[in-house]
């Protein structure tokens, strides 16, 4: 498999071909920061029809530095940048919370820390985590 850098992707479509999503493979370094990711609040969807999985990363406007970080490192993988999204009243307090979203496209490079973390739909932490964790993992 090759490795697809943004240059190389003509993405006219929110939608990818099979054989456009076959190309992408995450690198071992960003294997290692979702690692990170997953431990804490990274969401990763598996829709019922779909076969590959995407990952939805969601921040307080607060921290939007930190999420156009995460963007800069994932935006090959995505087909919009960052979205501000405004919740509704909290109930206690009555104040209204911006986020900031954005999501990758359903692909099979992402499958495998799907199963790791979610065996059965449900996410846990891996018995080998151990051996997943790395010091870029612990950063994230």
């Amino acid at each position: 498999m090759k490795n697809i850098n943004s240059s190389q992707l003509k993405v006219k479509s929110r939608r990818l071909t099979r054989a456009e999503r076959a190309e992408f493979i995450l690198p071992a370094g960003l294997k290692d920061i979702l690692v990170g990711l997953m431990l804490g609040d990274l969401y990763v969807q598996k829709q019922t029809k779909s076969v590959n999985v995407r990952l939805l990363f969601a921040q307080s406007t607060v921290h939007k530095d930190y999420l156009y970080h995460l963007y800069e490192l994932f935006s090959i993988y995505c087909s919009t940048g960052p979205k501000v999204f405004n919740q509704l009243p909290h109930k206690r307090t009555g104040n209204v919370y911006s986020l900031l979203k954005f999501q990758t496209f359903a692909l099979p490079c992402f499958n495998e820390l799907y199963y790791l973390f979610y065996p059965e739909g449900k996410k846990l932490i891996p018995k080998n985590i151990w051996d997943l964790l790395t010091p870029l993992s612990l950063a994230y």
